[in-house]
C-alpha cells in the first residue's frame, strides 16, 4: 500500500486516502476491467495512472483518451477505426493500459462498437480502466450499448475534498507554498482561522479548484477567502487585496501560468478543437503553444 500511497499522495495522506490507496494497490494486482468514479478535478487521471504503473504491465503503453474533450464526431471517428490504424487508442493501447476517462460521454455508437470489440476481437490485449463522474442512485448505466456491464467488475470510488476536509490544509498550503516559489515570493503560512474557512467550503471542482484558488492566492495575497473575492484579505504590505493592486512582473507571469494551467486542466490538456485549452482562453492554438513553450509547460505523456 505505501507504493499507492506515494502514488496518489497528491490526493492527501489522511483515512479515505489510504482506503482509496488499498483499492488501487487490489486493483494494480489484477486485470480485471476496473471502473473509478470521481468528480472533476477529483483525482481520476492520479489514480487511473497509479493502477498502470503498480501493475505488471508497467513498462507497456498507457493511453488515456479524454472522451470529454473529443466530440461526438471524433470519438465515432478515432476512437476504434479499422483494424489498420494502429494509431488508434485500441491499437496504440496493446499489452498496456487503456484509459477511458468519462465514458458517459460515449456516443450509442462508440459504446455499442466498444463492447462488441472487447467481447468479440480476439486481438484485444489491454487492460481496461474506465472513468465516470457519478453513478445515478438508481443504478442507471451511464453509458449505452451494453458496455457499461463490461467495465465495471471492480469499482473505485474517489471520496470528493468536502468529505475529507482533513487533508484540505496539509494540500492548501503545499500548493500555495509551491505557487510563491514559482513567482519567487516568500513564503506565507496559512492562519488557522483560513484553513478553517477553506475546511468549510464545498470545493465543487475539488483540487482543481483548490489548486486554482491557491494560485490565485499566490499572487493576490487573498488566501483569507476560500473563494477568493478578495473581501477583507490582506495582501502585501498589509493592502486589502481586491485584485486591483500594483503586481510585480514575477507576480504576473505566476498568474498567466496559474490560469493557462487551469485551462488545460479544464480541458484535459487539449490544446485545440471547439474544446480544447485555447478556446477556453480566447487564443490562437499556436499562440498557446508558444507560451507553453516559454513557460517550460509539456503535455502529459499517455
Amino acid at each position: 500500500m505505501r507504493e499507492a500511497l506515494e502514488e496518489i499522495s497528491e490526493l492527501g495522506d489522511g483515512p479515505a486516502v489510504r482506503r482509496l490507496a488499498r483499492q488501487v494497490t487490489l486493483a494494480a494486482q489484477s486485470d480485471v476491467p476496473t471502473l473509478v468514479v470521481g468528480e472533476l478535478g477529483a483525482g481520476v487521471p492520479l489514480v487511473a495512472n497509479a493502477i498502470h504503473r503498480l501493475s505488471h504491465r508497467h513498462d507497456q503503453p498507457c493511453v488515456t483518451v479524454p472522451l470529454a474533450a473529443w466530440s461526438e464526431q471524433e470519438i465515432d471517428a478515432r476512437l476504434i477505426p479499422d483494424h489498420a490504424d494502429r494509431e488508434a487508442p485500441f491499437h496504440a493501447a496493446a499489452r498496456g493500459t487503456l484509459v477511458l476517462d468519462r465514458i458517459d460521454c460515449l456516443t450509442e455508437t462508440a459504446a455499442a462498437e466498444m463492447a462488441r470489440r472487447l467481447t468479440r476481437d480476439p486481438a484485444v490485449s489491454f487492460r481496461l480502466v474506465s472513468s465516470v463522474p457519478s453513478i445515478a442512485s438508481d443504478g442507471a448505466p451511464p453509458v449505452g450499448g451494453g458496455l457499461f456491464d463490461l467495465v465495471n467488475d471492480l469499482v473505485i470510488q474517489i471520496p470528493p475534498l468536502r468529505a475529507r476536509p482533513e487533508d484540505i490544509p496539509n494540500l492548501a498550503q503545499t500548493a500555495l507554498d509551491g505557487f510563491r516559489d514559482e513567482a519567487g515570493l516568500p513564503r506565507r503560512r496559512l492562519r488557522l482561522r483560513h484553513l478553517r474557512e477553506l475546511q468549510r467550503h464545498v470545493w465543487p471542482g475539488n483540487l482543481l479548484e483548490l489548486r486554482a484558488a491557491m494560485a490565485l492566492a499566490a499572487v493576490t495575497g487573498s488566501e483569507s477567502d476560500p473563494v477568493l473575492r478578495g473581501q477583507g484579505a490582506e495582501g502585501r504590505d498589509g493592502a486589502a487585496a481586491d485584485g486591483a493592486g500594483i503586481r510585480t512582473e514575477a507576480e504576473m507571469r505566476a498568474l498567466e501560468r496559474a490560469n493557462l494551467l487551469a485551462a488545460l486542466e479544464e480541458s484535459h490538456w487539449r490544446v485545440s478543437g471547439p474544446r480544447g485549452a485555447a478556446a477556453i482562453l480566447d487564443v490562437n492554438p499556436s499562440t498557446l503553444a508558444s507560451r507553453m513553450r516559454r513557460m517550460n509547460i509539456r503535455l502529459p505523456r499517455t
